[in-house]
């Protein structure tokens, strides 16, 4: 694939050159790309999705059927691990189980690790510290925005509150944790 980048236009366009078509990705007004699909060809567009389907190759349907049922038997029993999910099946610690160890070795090979066991089982890295770094404001930028106008708003992520504030002339935005929610007197 070709792809080039036109800064000679005024939107700044990105072209992505295909065997069926260009496709353009513009730049919003913050300088984020997008996808234009009313100038894009019909034949170029295209639906950017990962799948899995590639791994059910040299299963048959009723060895893919087992697998679905496989990971549903996971989703049941609280998402353990593929090593204890086999053990209890071996063992027929579940009674009623249709689900054969080849069937979990199956699922595990085409849809990949149980994401929820996987997200349940992970433990928070510490991350490092953001060292603070002040910077000398360029004095003509301080006489363009002599005045900024600031818009603030405070934000809950998971009943955490954060306060948003965003600078309309620069579009500058900043995000500060906040520990409580009252002003000091």
């Amino acid at each position: 694939y070709d792809i080039s980048y036109h800064t000679k236009n005024t939107n700044k366009t990105f072209i992505f050159h295909t065997n069926k078509g260009n496709m353009y990705f513009k730049q919003n007004a913050i300088g984020l790309p997008y996808i234009d699909a009313t100038k894009s060809s019909q034949a170029a567009q295209v639906c950017l999705v990962t799948t899995n389907r590639e791994n059910y190759e040299g299963y048959n349907q009723r060895k893919i059927e087992e697998a679905k049922m496989a990971r549903r038997a996971v989703a049941m029993i609280g998402h353990p691990t593929e090593r204890e999910f086999m053990g209890m099946v071996r063992n027929k610690m579940i009674k009623n189980c249709p689900v054969s160890p080849k069937a979990i070795s199956n699922a595990y090979k085409t849809f990949g690790p149980d994401l929820a066991g996987v997200r349940g089982k992970t433990t928070r890295s510490t991350t490092e510290r953001a060292e603070m770094e002040y910077v000398d404001i360029p004095q003509d930028l301080l006489e363009l925005h002599k005045y900024v106008s600031v818009s603030a708003d405070v934000m809950f992520v998971n009943g955490v509150p954060f306060l948003v504030t965003v600078t309309h002339a620069i579009k500058l935005v900043t995000i500060e944790y906040l520990e409580n929610r009252t002003a000091k007197q």
